[in-house]
């Protein structure tokens, strides 16, 4: 790569620190040169200048080019004024694009150039398909499982680890991470399977360096402009992990943690589920990072990492024992140590691969193929028995036989999970104490989920139970404490019918029941 192909970005802003314009200039001439396309000397240039409105809208985004600039234009909803109506280009290329939304604010249409998309949406606000060929399925905490597209049926394993199905063709992909940011990805054997990650401080792909071959020329570049949106038209990276190092489906949209994201809008599909009301560019429940991407970002889809550079100070603070965290913490007493599990010790939880052997068991109850690939892996353990549970499952001429075997297989991994589930809720232990949510979030933050602020009741009773979800008492646990605790919840209180069904007395005696050998909990709910 010589010199002259240098990618030089330039950024503005305006007061509230919203991206007003970003380009690409020579790479001798800085921000002060304002080069175009026509003069910079990267090699996917580009040049758009964003407005916004007082909401936090953008209204306009001018993208100028060497055939003359594009204009799009943004409409929004004048009763639900955050809500992006139309998009229309003019100028060089011109475009439409209308979208509407359901009562919980919802996309569940797209329609471009006369081409509409209808989308589908579960009662927990998961995206459950898009168009005719876009499906997936999620567990019981929104974690995607299954996705199905025109590619075939992708299947997410614990690990990094993806399967994928098409024409009955089983293909796999891991990816390995570092400090919580993907530095590898393998979609074959050996070290020439092996792709080496190059990213942002974003943990979007910039780089992709085949490990097999070690010329420059080998090296697939990603370029993206602030947005997440593909700049020229690099070569395709292997894997799809690309911006903020997620997953961007066929459709076009990137599931970003909670949400799904749309890059050529600069917004989420769906309203922020945990809005910040003490922060008013929040207030813009669709805006990514408020408006300033190259500075902040939200791999959650749940809350622009605005702070984290004042969240550091505090959390090494704490550590370090300077301070303690902001607001009442009740008990700084660590929580009872956690009972004993039915399984021996270190195996108090099912492995990760019994986890992905049930992902995949309840994938082939609807999807084609699966089975196909759960009774490979099986085969590599040795555990023959289920490879022949699972091969029988394909065989149609096995009928009644071969499906009531599926479903006793299921039930008897289901009870499993249930058998470790009962004592989830006795397994928290924390240092942290017993302090608001927003402030155990100061903890956890940067940490890619090591440790995790848990609501010691669950915020999908926030309705019941009244009052800002960031002042409920929170305790911080490890990412597998966490789960136990959710699963404790989800046997109490099912999810969906049973969330909107519980009474508060009833979420009262469930938080009682969970937290019996923790007074401290109990304590701080007033229980």
């Amino acid at each position: 790569m010589g010199v002259d192909r240098c990618d030089v970005q330039n950024f503005r802003y305006d007061g509230l620190c919203r991206l007003t314009r970003a380009w690409t200039a020579n790479d001798s001439g800085g921000c002060a040169r304002n080069a175009t396309n026509a003069t910079s000397s990267s090699p996917a240039p580009y040049d758009v200048a964003y407005t916004y409105d007082v909401l936090g809208n953008r209204t306009t985004a001018t993208a100028t080019g060497v055939n003359g600039a594009v204009t799009a234009s943004y409409t929004y909803s004048s009763t639900r004024p955050h809500q992006l109506l139309a998009t229309s280009s003019t100028g060089a290329a011109s475009a439409t694009a209308t979208y509407a939304y359901d009562a919980a604010g919802h996309q569940i249409t797209r329609t471009t150039n006369s081409s509409k998309v209808d989308l589908t949406w579960d009662a927990q606000g998961e995206l459950t398909s898009v168009g005719t060929d876009s499906s997936a399925v999620y567990d019981a905490n929104g974690e995607r499982l299954v996705r199905v597209d025109a590619t075939g049926t992708t299947v997410y394993l614990p690990g990094g680890q993806e399967l994928s199905i098409n024409a009955g063709k089983v293909t796999a992909t891991r990816y390995y991470t570092f400090a919580g940011q993907s530095v590898a990805v393998r979609t074959g054997r050996g070290l020439g399977g092996v792709t080496s990650l190059v990213a942002d401080l974003h943990g979007t792909t910039l780089a992709a360096v085949p490990n097999g071959s070690w010329k420059t020329t080998s090296v697939i570049k990603q370029y993206t402009d602030p947005f997440g949106a593909t700049r020229g038209t690099p070569a395709a990276v292997p894997g799809d992990c690309q911006f903020l190092d997620k997953t961007r489906d066929q459709t076009g949209l990137t599931l970003i943690g909670a949400r799904y994201y749309d890059e050529h809008t600069g917004r989420f599909i769906s309203l922020d589920p945990l809005l910040d009301l003490s922060d008013p560019q929040q207030w813009n429940g669709y805006a990514y990072a408020n408006n300033n991407p190259t500075t902040w970002s939200d791999p959650t889809g749940l809350d622009p990492d605005t702070s984290a550079w004042i969240t550091d100070r505090i959390r090494a603070d704490v550590e370090s024992g300077k301070t303690e965290p902001e607001g009442p913490v009740p008990s700084d007493d660590p929580l009872p140590a956690p009972r004993p599990g039915p399984y021996a010790p270190g195996q108090d939880h099912m492995r990760a691969s019994e986890v992905g052997h049930l992902a995949l068991d309840l994938t082939g109850l609807a999807v084609d193929g699966v089975d196909i690939a759960n009774a490979a892996w099986y085969a590599l353990e040795g555990d023959w028995e289920n490879v022949a549970w699972s091969t029988v499952s394909v065989i149609p001429v096995a009928g009644v036989f071969g499906t009531l075997g599926k479903y006793v297989s299921r039930a008897i991994k289901a009870a499993k999970l249930a058998e470790g589930a009962s004592q989830f809720g006795k397994r928290a232990h924390s240092a942290a104490g017993i302090a608001p949510y927003r402030t155990q979030r100061l903890l956890t933050r940067g940490r890619n989920h090591a440790i995790e602020a848990h609501h010691v009741i669950e915020k999908r009773f926030a309705r019941r139970m009244g009052g800002n979800t960031m002042d409920w008492p929170a305790v911080v646990l490890t990412r597998e404490e966490h789960r136990y605790f959710t699963h404790a919840w989800r046997n109490e209180i099912g999810y969906g019918a049973g969330t909107r069904a519980a009474t508060r007395q009833q979420i009262e005696d469930a938080a009682r029941r969970i937290y019996a050998d923790y007074p401290e909990i109990l304590e701080a709910l007033k229980l």
